[in-house]
């Protein structure tokens, strides 16, 4: 189905075809020519040609190439995670085998492993008259 529209940049009359699968992606501007210098005007070439700088990466220290106006801190985004997650980390010690385990502070785990978890529920287990799926 045919309908007319006005081009967003240059304000003509124009007529495009429009199809439900597009959601609204055309009809917006008259030509390629409109659309592209409309998209350089907003901006949109500006990322391209940007200057990039050289950053230090927060977490690592590495040198990593970023772009002079983003406000990125990290070279990547496993640094970015280990660095949000390093400071919300605690060490704790297992109740069975002593055994020292890091965790996410917010974690509510208590045993260090699956097997030292079957033996400090043991005794609930046994108040319950279950026995556990597994034992190591």
């Amino acid at each position: 189905m045919k309908k007319k529209g006005t081009c967003q940049h240059c304000g003509a009359e124009f007529t495009f075809r429009e199809c439900p699968s597009n959601k609204g992606k055309v009809g917006k501007y008259c030509s390629v020519k409109c659309r592209d210098a409309e998209w350089r005007r907003r901006g949109g070439i500006a990322r391209r040609t940007a200057r990039r700088v050289i950053k230090k990466c927060l977490h690592c220290q590495k040198e990593y190439k970023s772009l002079e106006r983003q406000s990125r801190k990290y070279c990547s985004t496993k640094c970015f995670a280990a660095a949000r997650h390093g400071k919300n980390t605690v060490t704790r010690a297992c109740p069975i085998c002593g055994e020292e385990f890091t965790q996410a502070r917010s974690s509510r785990q208590i045993y260090c492993s699956k097997p030292c978890q079957t033996k400090g529920l043991r005794p609930y287990w046994d108040s319950l008259g279950r026995k556990p799926k597994t034992e190591a």
